[in-house]
């Protein structure tokens, strides 16, 4: 909610010289890109450790994890195109893992990268393969894509012609920090 209460927790505090980040554009006048970035996520979870059927399987259908019954829920970015896994992930638990499902479209067969920023460690599987992990960075830059200063993470990806399907884990429990940006090159 705008204008409501905050509560700060695990605040790093470093001697700095001068802003990273500098421009001459208010922040109030920032623009996003956020229709550039992948934004349209499914989300499952918390859960308190790894899930072998939601990594190896094809399909987002409903699990019992712990005698407990799973499904997933839609996930929503925020205006700057950033995942929020803090909705999903427990601060204050061991509930700190959550999976976010994507379909991709492509038009052909091919070879390409997938890149995220995020404060959070990630794994990444394309199509039910395992392709890599994220290590997650100091900072998260909504124009990580377009700004070399600000790069995140990538990964090389085969991506099948048709619908594919990218799953990645969230490694939360960063109090307020939680989440990811992620780009695909088409």
């Amino acid at each position: 909610m705008v204008g409501g209460e905050v509560w700060l927790d695990n605040i790093t505090v470093d001697h700095i010289e001068g802003f990273s980040y500098t421009s001459l554009v208010p922040s109030s006048e920032i623009v996003y890109h956020k229709d550039q970035m992948i934004t349209d996520w499914i989300v499952l979870g918390p859960f308190n450790k790894r899930v072998d059927e939601v990594e190896e399987s094809a399909n987002t259908h409903p699990i019992v994890f712990d005698k407990q019954e799973y499904d997933w829920s839609e996930s929503f970015a925020d205006a700057r195109g950033c995942v929020l896994a803090g909705k999903i992930c427990r601060y204050s638990s061991d509930q700190k893992f959550a999976y976010f499902s994507t379909k991709i479209q492509s038009k052909n067969e091919v070879q390409t990268e997938i890149q995220f920023s995020s404060l959070n460690n990630l794994l990444i599987w394309v199509n039910s393969k395992y392709v890599g992990a994220i290590e997650k960075q100091r900072h998260a830059w909504f124009d990580f894509f377009q700004d070399p200063d600000h790069a995140g993470n990538s990964l090389q990806i085969r991506l099948n012609k048709g619908t594919n399907r990218i799953l990645v884990l969230v490694e939360g429990a960063n109090y307020s920090g939680d989440g990811f940006y992620s780009y695909i090159i088409q």
